[in-house]
């Protein structure tokens, strides 16, 4: 459900991400036999960004390893890229998940359910 609704209501949901330029490039895009939730780009560099979608708290460190997984297959890929930007986006935030995922340099945000 969260995915679809960001899918199609991208500007207004992550409208932040939007401005700076990025749109949906895929959406259960597979890499390495792994299935990304949503893949952006920004169409002024090509930059990338990974998003993994969770329903309520992301559960940790599972989500952090997951989303690094991600990211170390994307950078043996694309090894010309730039690394991608790697964002969580849980239904709910707690501060210690928060904190967690930002120590390893992985964007945070809870989108509620009820705002859909």
């Amino acid at each position: 459900m969260l995915e679809e609704a960001i899918c199609r209501h991208f500007k207004e949901m992550l409208p932040d991400l939007a401005e700076e330029g990025y749109e949906i490039r895929s959406q259960q895009a597979v890499l390495h036999k792994r299935r990304l939730d949503v893949l952006l780009v920004r169409r002024h560099d090509s930059h990338h960004c990974i998003v993994e979608l969770k329903a309520g708290v992301p559960p940790m460190p599972d989500t952090s390893d997951q989303i690094l997984d991600y990211a170390r297959c994307w950078s043996a890929s694309f090894p010309e890229q730039k690394s991608a930007r790697l964002l969580v986006i849980g239904t709910s935030m707690t501060e210690p998940v928060r904190r967690g995922l930002l120590e390893w340099n992985i964007e945070c945000r809870a989108i509620s359910l009820g705002n859909l």
